[in-house]
């Protein structure tokens, strides 16, 4: 997986904006809690990327699967 610095923004397969990457902590991606409704860090598995593109983690699973975890 390419090293992720700084806020790289989540799209989910659906094209919907996810919360922002903030890193990576050993197999989990980290979301900032910023962008949680609920306000806390959320927490999606290395394997639900499908690729990193620029400023974008593009991931396997939609936005409403990424938010329940």
């Amino acid at each position: 997986m390419p090293r992720l610095n700084g806020q790289v923004k989540g799209e989910g397969t659906c094209g919907k904006k996810v919360e922002v990457v903030g890193h990576v902590e050993g197999i989990a991606i980290r979301l900032t809690r910023e962008d949680s409704p609920v306000g806390q860090h959320h927490f999606v598995h290395t394997t639900w990327v499908r690729r990193v593109h620029e400023k974008y983690v593009h991931l396997t699973k939609n936005s409403v699967e990424t938010v329940s975890g």
